[in-house]
């Protein structure tokens, strides 16, 4: 173990001492706690992390169809993840949830 570091035990103690000498800031939220028992190359680890990062949305199946709103009757082509529901689908009148699918082949 290096030397500047804290054991499990002492971490919560350090911890502990720390809230009860700030109660009134930690109970307000107005103040962070200490976490000085972190490695000095936390940024690092940080920087590192969101390396790996993976947008959710590059790997979701679309659909592309012809849509018609029930509320106004508006036509248009959307495309939207397979998975959303046509109920959370948006007419350009503000309607949510009146989206239905009018059948018609869209070219692939």
């Amino acid at each position: 173990m290096k030397e500047n570091q804290m054991t499990r035990q002492e971490m919560i103690t350090d911890f502990q001492h720390f809230l009860d000498a700030h109660k009134e800031e930690v109970e307000a939220n107005i103040c962070q706690p200490p976490f000085d028992f972190l490695d000095d190359d936390w940024e690092e680890v940080q920087e590192r992390s969101m390396e790996n990062v993976v947008d959710i949305e590059k790997n979701l199946e679309y659909e592309v169809s012809e849509l018609i709103c029930l509320k106004c009757l508006h036509r248009w082509i959307d495309i939207y993840p397979v998975i959303t529901p046509l109920k959370e689908l948006e007419c350009k009148c503000g309607a949510v949830g009146y989206a239905i699918k009018t059948g018609q082949t869209m070219p692939e």
